[in-house]
């Protein structure tokens, strides 16, 4: 029994290493790329695999850390070397780059090889995809391109740079297509994919690209000699980018007669206004006219110049100008406002140079009009008052009782407010707690009241408005309407207790 038992233990360990040493002959079967796809090992032990990215006609882009680059992001692009004419296309695209060199809105090269069966690129990393996902799933930055003509702008602006930038190097793309725009988080794009490009102004190889944004002259060769000039037909497939990124839709699967948006294109260009309703004329002219039939790379500077104003769509546009009519509402509220208070101070500023001057007047013609305690001897008694003033004062300081009473008297007068210069003012009675302190107060208002040097009626209340709480209801006047000697009396002491207190 121990023996059976045994000799199954050897046949499995057997087993075991028999399939180890089958699986570590199949990875070392595997191409290089293939071990890195599956995350067995670094590629060309460098590049280690994150995700794929996307999956095309010749091969496949993932997206990986660079170890030996403080593990910055790389796209690995990998190109299957079994298909017909893929070894031409990838030397051809790493040339065609090499001579482009560095602009802002190009992807870089950044390292090639081969392994055994893929030609591999490894290219600058764009963190938002591209622009055909961006708006086909109507991302923020594929909305924003949609919705905001700001955006849109930026997007025409970087795309005249860079083709002007490759058209000048002598580089002709072929390929421009959504998918082959990449976008950064900040709203940059990258232009890639540059295996289908040329060098050759003049171009007789056809078919070449991608159908939906292919101009119809470079889809058919009628004739042996024909030819297209490659800068027309890169202006042609911006046009139709364009309409994708407003609109999520190309106008055309394929621009031939046998298509029969583009037959009625054909007929009328107004067709696009029934195919894209929003359209508005600023796109019409800068995108169709211009870009699409006049194949004139302008067609972005009018974009630009007019978009800013009238956005690129009817819902932009109506949208800008409402903006533009609450913007000129408000500032013309705003000026009328500035305009008002510049009038008021101008005024106010009058106003005190005025009063300042009739202030110097007044200390040069009336010096005497300020006094001290020890100008008291050269008073006049109509201008203050006299001895008999004082002791009168002096003898109704000394019967207080007497004194409330006749301030009740006064309260309940209802003849006051003809004295206080026939106003309809309503004096608020105020609880004082002494008759002490209602002479103080009296004394203070009467004393405003019969100083005709410094009263000002309109300055301390406005008589044609009752009940107004001006500075005269906070007061009870000590008098009444009975023309005697005791009314004399207490303008006395009214007008004696105002000097010494100031």
């Amino acid at each position: 029994m121990a023996t059976t038992t045994a000799t199954a233990t050897i046949n499995n360990n057997n087993l075991t290493n028999n399939l180890n040493h089958l699986s570590n002959d199949f990875k070392s079967s595997l191409d290089n790329y293939l071990q890195y796809q599956k995350g067995i090992s670094l590629l060309n032990n460098r590049y280690s695999f994150i995700k794929n990215l996307q999956t095309g006609s010749f091969g496949k882009v993932t997206c990986a850390y660079d170890i030996l680059n403080n593990n910055n992001k790389v796209a690995i692009k990998a190109l299957k070397k079994s298909i017909s004419g893929v070894s031409l296309m990838a030397n051809h695209e790493v040339s065609i780059m090499k001579s482009l060199g560095y602009h802002k809105n190009l992807i870089q090269l950044l390292d090639f090889f081969e392994t055994k069966k893929y030609f591999i690129l490894v290219l600058e990393f764009a963190d938002s995809g591209d622009l055909y996902d961006a708006i086909h799933n109507k991302s923020n930055l594929g909305l924003n391109f949609q919705n905001n003509h700001l955006s849109f702008i930026n997007l025409c602006s970087q795309l005249f740079d860079v083709i002007n930038y490759c058209h000048n190097k002598g580089i002709y793309h072929r390929d421009i297509k959504p998918e082959n725009i990449l976008l950064l988080n900040d709203g940059t794009i990258k232009l890639c994919d540059w295996g289908l490009s040329t060098k050759f102004l003049k171009s007789n190889d056809y078919n070449v690209g991608t159908e939906k944004y292919m101009a119809p002259e470079a889809l058919i060769k009628i004739n042996e000699n024909d030819f297209y000039y490659s800068n027309l037909i890169d202006y042609y497939s911006i046009g139709i980018t364009l309409l994708f990124t407003l609109f999520n839709k190309c106008p055309f699967r394929k621009a031939i007669n046998s298509d029969p948006n583009y037959c009625n294109f054909l007929k009328s260009k107004s067709f696009i206004y029934d195919f894209f309703t929003n359209i508005n004329s600023i796109s019409f002219i800068g995108i169709i006219d211009m870009l699409i039939i006049d194949r004139n790379l302008n067609g972005l500077k009018y974009l630009i110049e007019n978009g800013l104003k009238n956005g690129f769509t009817i819902d932009q546009e109506y949208s800008i100008n409402f903006s533009n009519q609450q913007n000129n509402y408000i500032n013309s509220i705003i000026d009328s406002f500035n305009e008002n208070n510049e009038s008021n101070d101008n005024n106010e500023n009058n106003i005190i140079n005025n009063n300042n001057n009739n202030i110097n007047n007044n200390n040069n013609n009336n010096e005497n009009d300020v006094f001290l305690f020890d100008d008291y001897d050269t008073l006049n008694e109509d201008d203050f008052i006299n001895e008999n003033t004082l002791n009168e004062l002096n003898n109704n300081n000394n019967n207080n009782n007497n004194q409330q009473q006749q301030q009740n008297n006064l309260i309940n007068d209802d003849n006051l407010s003809n004295y206080i210069h026939n106003s309809n003012v309503n004096p608020i009675p105020i609880q004082q707690s002494s008759a002490s302190t209602i002479l103080t107060t009296s004394n203070i208002a009467g004393s405003i009241m019969n100083s005709t040097s410094t009263y000002n009626s309109s300055s301390l209340f406005d008589s044609n408005i009752n009940n107004h709480n001006s500075f005269i209801n906070s007061f009870e006047l000590n008098n009444n309407n009975n023309n005697n000697d005791d009314d004399n009396d207490v303008w006395s002491q009214q007008i004696s207790d105002l000097r010494f207190k100031f």
